[in-house]
């Protein structure tokens, strides 16, 4: 069983990758996004 916080990296990854640069990282803090992006798995 894989824990809590890979399942919401691989969301924020996917999210990242989906709409991300489509929304030009417009969210609060786009550096913190953007490492989130980043790190992938």
């Amino acid at each position: 069983m894989k824990p809590l916080f890979f399942y919401f990296g691989e969301y924020i990854t996917s999210y990242c990758a989906l709409y991300g640069v489509k929304n030009g990282y417009s969210l609060d803090d786009p550096q913190s996004r953007f490492s989130w992006c980043q790190r992938g798995h």
